[in-house]
């Protein structure tokens, strides 16, 4: 606490009204909705499994709570695993897949299984793709809402807490109705599937707006600069000649004749080749995509 200082790029302070004016913004109740849908999953199953297994397949109490804390441990682990992917091939198809898989387990659990080994593997892979959506959703918010991060992180924590609620009411209700869990489990995994449509029906208005400029703000660099080295680092010099040349910041320099964008190895999607003078300069994308 006593060498804590605010970033330098920090922005002004705001009055309490003007962070409530991003509620009149479409895309953070969209973002509100994807986070209750995985962290909600996430955290009411955190809440429901003890129960889950005690109930359907006689386990002891200590048992099933070693089968919940297994479940959660995993979903737990792999949320940063989940911002790790969204940087490298886009937070949106990140969260399209976790919500397709999340959908598919979470519809089979609702069936139930005879095995309980079979069922707590079932649980297992719905929370880890549900704890990798937690992550994938983080990847996204900052790239919309850089400047009301603060607001737009309780928001959206708030989200996914109401939905954790819900879920796990949701399969007390199910249960007291209908002797089972199966309808409460069907409806999360419909919810799911409508954040799936939901996040396909916003993905190209994103892409063609904030998400175009989510991948150029790499500090310290503007449109039109071409890089040149100074002491062993690469950083923006006169124009060039090439509009756009250096839209993307550096990531290696290459020896004539070799590109890294041949290399199977290089994943990043946007590879332009720069002016060169003598050995070849490549300039390749490093910031984040919402792709």
């Amino acid at each position: 606490m006593v060498f804590a200082k605010d970033a330098p790029t920090a922005p002004p302070a705001k009055a309490f009204g003007e962070y409530l004016q991003v509620l009149k913004d479409k895309d953070a109740w969209w973002f509100m909705f994807f986070y209750s849908v995985t962290f909600g999953g996430f955290s009411g199953l955190a809440s429901s499994l003890t129960i889950y297994f005690n109930s359907e397949y006689g386990l002891s109490p200590v048992t099933a709570g070693y089968f919940t804390a297994a479940c959660v441990f995993a979903g737990s682990m792999v949320r940063p695993l989940g911002g790790v992917i969204a940087d490298r091939i886009g937070g949106i198809k990140t969260l399209s897949l976790m919500y397709t898989l999340a959908t598919l387990f979470l519809f089979i659990a609702s069936f139930g299984m005879q095995s309980y080994v079979v069922a707590l593997a079932v649980f297992v892979l719905a929370m880890l793709a549900l704890g990798t959506g937690n992550g994938a959703v983080f990847q996204l918010v900052p790239q919309r809402f850089r400047k009301e991060i603060g607001v737009m992180t309780g928001l959206v924590g708030m989200a996914g807490g109401i939905g954790g609620f819900y879920l796990a009411s949701s399969l007390g209700y199910s249960r007291q109705l209908t002797g089972s869990y199966q309808l409460g489990l069907m409806i999360f995994a419909a919810l799911g599937a409508a954040a799936l449509v939901g996040l396909a029906s916003v993905k190209g208005r994103w892409r063609t707006t904030w998400g175009r400029r989510g991948w150029r703000s790499s500090p310290g660099w503007r449109a039109g600069s071409t890089p040149r080295r100074t002491t062993g680092r690469w950083r923006p010099a006169r124009s060039a000649s090439s509009p756009g040349a250096s839209t993307f910041s550096i990531r290696r320099r290459t020896r004539t004749g070799s590109s890294p964008c041949s290399n199977g190895a290089w994943s990043l999607p946007k590879c332009r080749r720069g002016p060169s003078r003598g050995p070849a300069i490549f300039l390749i994308a490093t910031g984040s995509s919402p792709d």
